[in-house]
């Protein structure tokens, strides 16, 4: 199964554009497919009221729940 997620993620890729969001999930996949979802559990699942803490923060979210969307649909991560 670790070798589909990294598949998908590297269908992701855009040589053109910077995705910080997906080198990290590749580098979170090198230690565990655990180690990935923590990763999302971290950053998409806020508490009710709790917001990012700046622009930055928020943007890197948005590129990391583009992800997590599309291995959600691919039926790869959270069995």
């Amino acid at each position: 199964m670790t070798t589909e997620v990294k598949a998908a993620l590297e269908s992701l890729n855009d040589p053109l554009i910077y995705n910080q969001a997906l080198i990290d999930c590749r580098n979170a996949l090198n230690l565990s497919k655990a180690t990935l979802e923590n990763h999302f559990q971290q950053w998409l699942w806020l508490e009710e009221g709790e917001e990012y803490k700046n622009g930055v923060d928020e943007a890197y979210a948005i590129q990391l729940g583009a992800i997590e969307e599309s291995l959600v649909l691919q039926g790869l991560i959270y069995d």
